[in-house]
């Protein structure tokens, strides 16, 4: 099984997916330019119970109602059933939350959830307990909104209670917040153990003391997405024990582990899901990362198969790369690829060993392609030492990162890095879930021109009929957004003052159209005006020429009899529509003395 992006061809995905966590569909309401990730069961979930938790309830006589709440999560859920929704109250809980078998259903999952429009739910250890919940044998289960802070094991562990041929499967955290994990030992963010189709989104894992952010074994057909791992121990993410298909995508890694995204790792024996895994990870896929920081920004260990493609990676320490056998009784780690990653470094910390090779591995089926490689203190580098030859590397040129200081890390119009990918399969969107072009961009983003004009109203060579008040909407190919100041210039062709200034602006519901109105009689009749964009409004330069012809209601460049249908058809609508011709705001019969007045009007041959 491979889950990756849907790409959307004009459309958008509001419920989407795979059987079970994710649910095939296409989707709508928006523009080409998205790659989305599919809705899971999650999306449009029916809840036909809500429980309360409270700190200040009562788990011996409380009921789980708004004004009888529980006062733990764990009680909560022992009254749960599919369909549940369990509300969170915010305050600070201090006790673990053990639960098993929480199981929901794809269409009425279990969701455990922080209250909306109140401060944080947190459930603080305080580094002298456990973790803050344990999940086993769980199914159809969203957890999210939630803080978990100071657990001295791990955050939030989800197992499958050692029954390795039923995962705990079909999970969602979503926004959760995991900090200031352990005090040295082996402690992790996130612990996963035998968890099947889980997703991992918008969560924060911070502060992890020494060990993963989240650390996966046995893990299948999952995704760690949108995330942000900050200052960490051992790893950002792991993945290992037989852990096979997980998307690692769209996260931002700032000094998360020495090694920020590690595929593969160490497991013993008996750990392994399946048992008989020969390998610790396979077909592990990073893609559309910013990894700033770490010792190593991307390993290898005991994991086959795997991908780093369209990462943005940023000073990291000691090496770029790392491919490590830290389980001989495993397969060998093998046939890696590194493709189109932007790499900024400092030469004097990485030195020559951009590859850490360790020992019993097989280096030589690795595969390096489109990658750029930008030494920031020695302009006369040439190009890393790679364990096999690299296909097009993009060699120290500056990739004009707008702005790391701030973690930006969009491109310039004029970065090398632009249209310098090659295409991949496994790849579909960037970070911000926008498509990658054809060829794609190296790195973490895309470089997107600005939005297209596809089509307006009037069209180009058409008429304005009114006698104040025209409308003219422009419809472009992706999102805009107003300016400060006026969106478009309106020149009489023929030579004249701008009357730009003179409409006022907005954008439509879709996201992608402009209206622009004209503020009382501005327009001269019988004139050609030509249309442009200002500056400042971010679309892609264009020129349309349109002519004011009053009474013109179904634009035929002359008004005749004809023009008196439209009036009727839309007789008392409050409208702006062409019918509207004394721009009154309604259509009534005294648009029809408009059309009189001109009759035998045309359109002027244009200058």
């Amino acid at each position: 099984m491979h889950i990756s992006f849907r790409r959307i061809d004009g459309v958008k995905l509001t419920v989407c997916g795979l059987a079970g966590l994710l649910v095939a569909a296409w989707c709508v309401g928006a523009t080409a330019a998205d790659c989305l990730l599919p809705a899971t069961f999650a999306d449009g979930a029916l809840y036909v119970q809500t429980l309360h938790v409270d700190p200040s309830g009562n788990d011996s006589t409380g009921d789980g109602s708004a004004g009888n709440p529980f006062a733990t999560i764990q009680r909560a859920t022992g009254s749960a059933s599919p369909g549940t929704k369990i509300v969170v109250h915010e305050g600070t809980y201090a006790n673990s939350n053990y639960i098993a078998n929480l199981q929901g259903t794809a269409s009425q999952p279990i969701m455990i959830t922080g209250a909306e429009d109140e401060g944080p739910a947190v459930i603080d250890r305080g580094l002298v307990g456990n973790e803050c919940m344990h999940l086993v044998d769980a199914k159809y289960v969203i957890v999210a909104n939630l803080t978990c802070r100071r657990a001295l094991a791990n955050g939030i562990n989800i197992d499958d209670g050692a029954s390795y041929a039923t995962p705990s499967e079909h999970i969602v955290l979503d926004n959760v917040t995991v900090e200031y994990t352990g005090v040295g030992d082996n402690n992790d963010g996130i612990k996963l153990s035998g968890v099947d189709y889980i997703r991992i989104i918008n969560c924060r894992i911070l502060n992890t003391n020494a060990g993963s952010g989240i650390d996966m074994v046995g893990c299948h057909y999952s995704e760690i997405v949108f995330n942000e791992f900050r200052d960490g121990g051992s790893n950002g993410t792991q993945t290992k024990g037989g852990t096979e298909d997980v998307l690692i995508y769209g996260n931002l890694f700032e000094n998360a582990g020495a090694r920020a995204i590690q595929m593969g790792g160490s497991t013993g024996a008996q750990y392994f899901r399946p048992i008989d895994a020969t390998f610790e990870g396979h077909n592990i896929r990073a893609m559309g990362n910013v990894v700033i920081g770490s010792e190593a920004a991307v390993a290898y260990v005991s994991a086959t198969d795997c991908l780093a493609a369209n990462n943005t990676i940023y000073k990291p320490t000691n090496w770029i790369i790392r491919i490590l056998n830290e389980n001989t009784t495993k397969d060998w780690p093998a046939n890696g690829r590194f493709f189109n990653n932007i790499v900024v470094f400092n030469h004097a910390q990485i030195g020559s060993t951009f590859v850490n090779i360790g020992s019993s591995t097989l280096p030589n089926t690795f595969s390096f392609s489109n990658n750029l490689w930008y030494a920031l203190d020695n302009p006369s580098f040439s190009g890393p030492s790679l364990p096999t030859t690299e296909i097009d590397p993009v060699i120290q040129e500056d990739p004009l990162l707008l702005d790391p200081n701030v973690e930006d890390f969009h491109i310039d119009a004029a970065s090398p890095a632009r249209g310098a990918g090659v295409d991949m399969s496994e790849v579909s969107g960037d970070r911000d879930e926008v498509c990658y072009l054809s060829p794609p961009a190296i790195g973490a983003y895309e470089y997107l021109t600005s939005p297209a004009l596809v089509s307006s109203e009037p069209p180009a060579d058409g008429t304005l009929p009114k006698t104040q008040n025209n409308v003219v909407l422009l419809t472009f190919d992706g999102n805009i957004t107003l300016p400060g100041g006026d969106a478009l210039g309106i020149v009489p062709i023929a030579g004249g003052a701008d009357v730009g200034g003179s409409f006022t602006y907005s954008v439509e519901p879709d996201g992608v159209t402009l209206k622009a109105v004209e503020q009382g009689t501005v327009l001269s009749n019988q004139t050609w005006y030509r249309i442009t964009p200002n500056v400042g409004f971010d679309v892609q330069a264009f020129t349309l020429d349109v002519c004011t012809l009053i009474g013109d209601t179904n634009n035929s460049g002359r008004v005749t009899t004809a023009d008196y249908s439209p009036i009727k058809i839309d007789m008392t609508q409050h409208t702006d529509s062409r019918s509207d011709l004394n721009g009154s705001g309604r259509i009534t019969t005294a648009d029809y003395s408009v059309v009189k007045a001109h009759m035998g009007d045309r359109t002027p041959t244009k200058p």
